[in-house]
């Protein structure tokens, strides 16, 4: 059964863009349920700062996985709302970014660590140390990750400026990107068995191959911040940009088109934050600003983009996406860990 749930989104006033269209609702269409699991020991009300839930992936067993860049540890949380913490051993390791090995560990970077960790659904960690940040930082700047076509695992470095190979033993390889002090940040292995990822402030979207060659493709508006990227079911690399209201999308022979997203307050426009290809064939994301509250959007591979409002959206900043086993989309919040149900299992892109 092919879901209307965008189809009721996009029905209201749409603004032209690109070939796209956008629109916001003030609340889920129906047929879409927004589900939020408050982190154990978190008062979003009492002013403390909450855990901190980054990056988020499905793992073994269908539960959704998730790192906590200021809990330091590494969570598992169940459809039932049962959380489970496995602890990173050293309190100021930052995780961040987060995937499923070959080897069905799960893979995750530390930012301020230097490492990367693999850990079992058991909970038991192995980490990998990086070589030690030069005079001028205290950290390499370990973010983005994922599975490469060669079954080992790729991630960026953002500080010094490489996209790295570890193998699950431990071999570390890495490649200097040529811009300098480009800040690679997220990375996804595309449809043409190469991986691609974004370069934040060298303005940039960039395949690597999997012995090292690296292409890079200018993103075609001024002053822009590639942050997350995501492979569509199109065949194309999704991004977001974190100092334009836009997502791009890039062929794999890097033309990159792009698509407005909604605008509610012209001085300060939500931005998309996260991004993550879900079952429907459609990319969701999280969005952030400074002042205004924080959405769900939802964009298809024709460019029709939507956002809308869920309970508490208002009160928490909003981090990763990711699509879970269930076939619903899970994202993560300051203090929770949200999940966007979506009616009738999964569909084909709606578009209008």
């Amino acid at each position: 059964m092919t879901r209307n749930y965008l189809a009721t989104l996009l029905s209201a006033t749409v603004l032209s863009s690109c070939g796209g269209g956008t629109t916001h609702a003030a609340a889920p269409p129906a047929g879409v349920v927004v589900k939020q699991f408050a982190l154990p020991h978190t008062n979003r009300d009492d002013g403390t700062p909450g855990p901190g839930p980054f990056g988020i992936v499905a793992g073994p067993g269908g539960a959704m996985w998730f790192t906590e860049q200021y809990g330091a540890n590494i969570t598992s949380l169940t459809g039932g709302g049962k959380f489970v913490d496995h602890s990173v051993r050293r309190p100021d390791s930052e995780p961040e970014r987060i995937t499923l090995g070959p080897d069905r560990r799960l893979w995750f970077t530390e930012y301020s660590g230097n490492r990367i960790g693999a850990m079992t659904s058991a909970g038991v960690l192995t980490e990998f140390t990086l070589p030690p940040a030069g005079a001028d930082s205290y950290s390499i700047g370990a973010t983005g990750i994922t599975v490469g076509p060669d079954r080992n695992i790729w991630f960026t470095e953002l500080i010094r400026n490489h996209i790295c190979k570890l193998t699950p033993s431990g071999k570390l390889t890495e490649y200097s990107v040529p811009t300098q002090h480009a800040s690679p940040f997220a990375i996804v292995t595309g449809p043409d068995h190469n991986l691609w990822f974004t370069e934040q402030t060298g303005q940039k979207i960039a395949k690597i191959t999997t012995d090292g060659t690296i292409t890079e493709f200018d993103v075609p508006y001024s002053t822009s911040y590639p942050s997350d990227i995501a492979a569509g079911a199109d065949g194309r690399l999704w991004f977001t940009d974190g100092n334009h209201p836009v997502i791009g999308a890039a062929s794999t022979n890097g033309d990159i088109t792009s698509y407005d997203l909604p605008i509610n307050n012209a001085d300060d426009p939500l931005v998309a934050n996260s991004i993550a290809a879900a079952a429907d064939g459609n990319l969701w994301f999280t969005t952030f600003s400074q002042d205004e509250a924080h959405k769900i959007g939802v964009i298809t591979t024709s460019g029709d983009a939507a956002e809308f409002d869920y309970p508490g959206s208002d009160k928490e900043s909003m981090w990763g996406i990711a699509a879970g086993a269930d076939g619903n989309v899970w994202f993560t919040q300051s203090y929770d860990v949200g999940e966007v149900v979506l009616a009738h299992g999964a569909a084909k892109p709606s578009s209008h």
